[in-house]
């Protein structure tokens, strides 16, 4: 029993400090100062902008392609014989002049054979020229064979006079008929033989010309026997020794014309489209005689090495006049003119057959609404509006010129103009509508 006291007095105890707790809390909480209260106003975020306006820009294309030379020789051997000279400079990497001589071949085989056909040409032209005299002759021998028809004629018509009056026999009269007969067939006889002289000419005429087809085949074979320099260019190939037997279509030499380079540049059919549209209204262009100069009348070679980039003035001359399938792409042709007797080395070296580089064509010059090619992103530029709020046009991306994008606007809803702020300043995250200030705002 002196147990339950105790029990008692503890659960007592207990709900004696829970009452102190609530006390205590009831006490603090209403005697707790409110919390002070901020006022959160909207932050800006900082930019760099550009006022958009006009710059004067031509449409450029950018392609890629290989180096060649534009006059690329192969010497061909078109003749059969033993080299009998060989220029000492005929080497592999050197430069020679043109009209050099290079090569010799035995000439023998054929000088016998532009021997023979000049005496076959001069057999036939002493037969044409005795023809001639041929025909001078017949023609005076058929004179006098007329006269002495003449004759003759007359001579009968007088013996039939005389035979009707009874003054000569008929046997005279027979004599005279038949050399009257005979004479007229020797003036036959000669009419035929100058009635044949034309055909017999023109047979000659024509065996006149064979021969001297000959003769003129023989003199190019025996000049083929000389191999020159067709002009000052570097031997790129040499393929030949002395007392060599060549034959005929061996290669032999060939070189390369350093004085015009040329680069084939493959160009998407979309990105010369593009650049198509912005041609001048005012330049009419005619397919037969259209000078692609006209459209693109800047254009260069490129070369990145070791950090450097050098370039060569060139002009677009050609365009190639079908669409490579595989790619989808037209070639471009720029050539490039070099100096060989004065060039800066040490400023800009040759340009090299094989060389990989990059070809710019650039059209006329126009103005056109241009932004950094940083302030477009995915066919969209970010402006400043009047209230210093974010806003997102999307634009239509003409071309690139020189870190510079031509611009113009997709739609009139949202459409851009002269004079608006362009954000330059990468925003992430991106907020239609977001607050923006500038550095000189503070």
């Amino acid at each position: 029993m002196a147990a339950l006291p105790n029990l008692l007095k503890r659960k007592w105890s207990f709900f004696v400090v829970i009452a102190i707790g609530f006390l205590v809390l009831v006490t603090v909480v209403k005697n707790k100062k409110p919390l002070p209260v901020t006022d959160v106003s909207e932050k800006a975020t900082l930019v760099e902008t550009l006022s958009l306006s006009e710059r004067m820009m031509g449409a450029q294309i950018i392609a890629f392609g290989h180096v060649k030379p534009q006059k690329m020789w192969q010497a061909i051997s078109e003749v059969e014989g033993r080299v009998t000279y060989k220029n000492p400079s005929l080497e592999r990497g050197k430069f020679i002049d043109k009209d050099t001589v290079l090569l010799t071949l035995d000439p023998l085989h054929y000088e016998l054979q532009l021997a023979q056909a000049k005496a076959d040409l001069d057999s036939v032209t002493s037969e044409l020229e005795r023809l001639d005299i041929e025909a001078n002759n017949l023609k005076l021998s058929l004179e006098i064979e007329r006269n002495q028809l003449t004759i003759v004629e007359k001579e009968v018509t007088r013996k039939k006079s005389l035979l009707s009056r009874k003054l000569t026999s008929q046997s005279s009269y027979d004599q005279e008929r038949r050399n009257l007969l005979v004479q007229r067939q020797k003036v036959q006889d000669l009419e035929n033989q100058l009635t044949l002289v034309p055909s017999r000419k023109l047979v000659l005429e024509a065996s006149e010309k064979v021969q001297q087809a000959r003769v003129s085949d023989a003199e190019r074979l025996l000049e083929k026997t000389v191999v020159r320099m067709p002009f000052t260019g570097l031997i790129v190939e040499e393929n030949i020794n002395e007392d060599e037997l060549i034959s005929p279509k061996q290669v032999m030499v060939v070189a390369h014309d350093w004085s015009e380079m040329e680069v084939e540049a493959q160009v998407g059919v979309h990105d010369m489209r593009r650049a198509m549209r912005t041609v001048p209204s005012e330049i009419q262009v005619s397919l037969q005689t259209a000078n692609p100069a006209h459209l693109f009348p800047q254009a260069e070679v490129v070369m990145y090495t070791a950090g450097e980039q050098i370039s060569w003035p060139g002009q677009l001359t050609r365009i190639s006049g079908e669409v490579d399938q595989s790619r989808g792409t037209v070639g471009l042709i720029v050539e490039v003119e070099q100096d060989l007797q004065h060039m800066e080395i040490r400023k800009r070296p040759p340009l090299v057959a094989g060389m990989f580089v990059e070809v710019r064509v650039t059209g006329n010059e126009q103005p056109f609404l241009a932004v950094p090619a940083k302030a477009v992103h995915d066919g969209q530029i970010y402006v400043r509006d009047k209230d210093s709020r974010l806003r997102i046009r999307p634009v239509r991306e003409l071309f690139t010129n020189s870190g510079w994008v031509a611009i113009t606007s997709v739609s009139g809803e949202h459409s851009i103009k002269a004079g608006d702020e362009v954000i330059l300043t990468d925003l992430i995250p991106v907020i239609e509508g977001a607050l923006l200030k500038t550095s000189q705002e503070g």
